[in-house]
């Protein structure tokens, strides 16, 4: 019995620190922070916040700004056309290969 109640107990603190990520994880996009890796076409910012860490630092968030570097913007432009002209999937990753679009890690799509 003690070790049911035990388990009970952990299945409990897991939800609630579960509930806990994702609730904060949805305030800070609401707040429009980006948290995860930047998708082809933009770059991660990092932008100072007004509290600091512990140890006096100065906090940032990140957020998204368009990659100016090159034409990697008129690329994704140029795909995102080509598939809502009716082209399948394959045929579109086939015109990003030709025209050199790269994923944000620069290998190729």
């Amino acid at each position: 019995m003690m070790e049911n109640l035990s388990i009970c107990m952990h299945q409990f603190d897991n939800d609630t620190k579960s509930a806990t990520t994702t609730d904060n994880m949805r305030a800070i996009a609401a707040q429009g922070y980006w948290q995860s890796q930047a998708p082809v076409g933009f770059v991660r910012q990092h932008i100072p916040i007004d509290k600091k860490t512990k140890d006096g630092k100065t906090r940032y968030r990140t957020i998204l700004a368009p990659d100016e570097r090159g034409d990697t913007d008129k690329k994704v432009e140029d795909v995102l056309g080509y598939f809502l002209e009716g082209n399948s999937v394959a045929e579109t990753v086939r015109y990003s290969k030709e025209i050199g679009l790269k994923t944000s890690k620069g290998n190729e799509t």
